[in-house]
């Protein structure tokens, strides 16, 4: 399923420590491909990972701290899940998958939104 996703960097940044409008300017002369904020208050930097130690120098530079930092697989379309009993299939395939011995890391593609997260919680 590796053809399915796109190796990339990924920099997770707190948006309360710089600018949309900064954080962009710097992160593309860097060699990024995009900044994105999500909906968690951060803001996500992808990069190629050629151009990846680049931008992780550009950053420090500006003292600027990454949340997280690392070399992902990141989805080129997402499977957005809409009923209950297929997403706990799902979560529960992946739980499974991550807790076995001989599975290093598990990558997905799937959306679930959060009232069905939120039914799942209770």
């Amino acid at each position: 399923m590796a053809w399915n996703f796109e190796k990339k960097g990924l920099f997770l940044i707190p948006a309360s420590s710089i600018e949309e409008d900064a954080l962009m300017e710097l992160a593309l002369e860097a060699g990024a491909d995009d900044v994105q904020e999500t909906e968690e208050g951060q803001f996500e930097v992808t990069c190629s990972p050629e151009v990846y130690d680049s931008v992780a120098k550009a950053l420090d530079a500006a003292k600027i701290v990454p949340e997280a930092t690392q070399l992902s697989l990141i989805p080129k379309d997402t499977a957005n899940i809409t009923d209950i009993d297929t997403a706990t299939k799902v979560l529960k395939l992946i739980e499974m998958l991550d807790e076995h011995e001989d599975i290093q890391s598990v990558s997905s593609n799937y959306s679930i939104p959060d009232e069905i997260l939120q039914q799942l919680e209770n």
